[in-house]
């Protein structure tokens, strides 16, 4: 069975020895244009750019693949993902404690500020209940937050 899956975004490894299998395995999972890996002298960038048909297993792998570059990751990274019409982050980061920091962060700047100023009187007091009952969510395939 196969889904759309598209994935955005950009994450900087540690150059090591150890994850030249799974940029490589990446690379071969992800469409031509899908991933563009810039060397430095220190580091990787990864620049992710997919949109492309995907059975489920590819889409479970490639989750798995940026799983396991986490050790070699710089800072974080909140990948946008959508699979079929569902969107979601899958973030990536040195230590999960850090991840979180990040995201939150992110997730502040660019997704909740820029739109308080539209939320009705109703809607701002919800929002409110939410933040101070700090319900659990699901993120992504990688980490759980407190959000």
């Amino acid at each position: 069975m196969s889904a759309w899956f598209s994935l955005n975004g950009m994450l900087v490894v540690r150059k090591s020895p150890d994850i030249e299998d799974t940029i490589k395995e990446l690379r071969e999972l992800l469409n031509e244009d899908g991933l563009e890996v810039k060397e430095q002298e220190a580091t990787i960038t990864l620049d992710f750019h997919e949109s492309n048909d995907h059975g489920y297993g590819v889409v479970s792998n490639i989750a798995s693949l940026l799983a396991g570059l986490q050790p070699y990751v710089i800072g974080a990274a909140a990948l946008d993902a959508t699979l079929d019409d569902d969107k979601f982050l899958i973030v990536v980061g040195e230590t999960e404690a850090k991840a979180q920091v990040d995201l939150s962060e992110t997730l502040l700047v660019n997704r909740v500020l820029p739109h308080i100023n539209y939320l009705t009187d109703q809607a701002a007091r919800r929002l409110i209940v939410k933040l101070l009952t700090r319900t659990r969510v699901q993120i992504g395939a990688v980490f759980e937050y407190d959000l």
